[in-house]
């Protein structure tokens, strides 16, 4: 259950602490439905598992009040190359658009290498995609010199189909706009 879909009228302001680049720190007070602050969070998480797993070092979260576009970005580094069980999708386009395709399901293997993640069986970005009116991936992979944007409407039930160019940079990154 993601709650409310809209901030109820006489909602209580939440305080957030925010921690720039720079080192400074900063609080605000928002109001967010329920519901939005839980599928942010699910990304946000995602985010946070990739610093834990020693694949990303740095990570935002950007809210542009003019688009209301919320992009989460990390500098770790998702393949862009075919998924190998399924050759007709980019690896991006499993992860973030095809239920049950995750590889996060065993906690005897995250015991194993003392890992402490918060994503669990590769359901809460998907929510996420499910629960968005637009949902973009952009992924920049330096190792392969290719970068990919991926964009699914109406609750995942349309996929543009993954568009593959040559990078011009030398940055790794993931992002993913809602």
């Amino acid at each position: 259950i993601v709650g409310a879909l809209s901030p109820p009228e006489l909602a209580e302001q939440k305080k957030t602490l925010h921690a720039g680049a720079d080192g400074s720190i900063w609080q605000d007070s928002q109001t967010l439905a329920d519901a939005l602050e839980h599928i942010v969070t699910e990304v946000a998480v995602n985010c946070a598992d990739q610093i834990s797993l020693g694949r990303s070092k740095r990570a935002e979260l950007c809210i542009d009040r003019e688009t209301g576009c919320i992009r989460l970005w990390n500098d770790g580094r998702i393949p862009i190359e075919k998924h190998p069980q399924r050759t007709d999708l980019y690896n991006a386009e499993v992860i973030y658009g095809l239920m049950n395709s995750s590889s996060n399901y065993s906690d005897a293997a995250k015991a194993k290498n003392n890992q402490f993640t918060g994503g669990r069986n590769g359901i809460g970005a998907k929510a996420t995609n499910i629960l968005s009116k637009r949902f973009t991936v952009a992924c920049a992979d330096a190792e392969l010199g290719l970068q990919l944007v991926a964009t699914w409407h109406d609750g995942m039930t349309v996929a543009d189909g993954a568009k593959v160019k040559t990078l011009k940079s030398s940055q790794k990154h993931s992002s993913v706009c809602v």
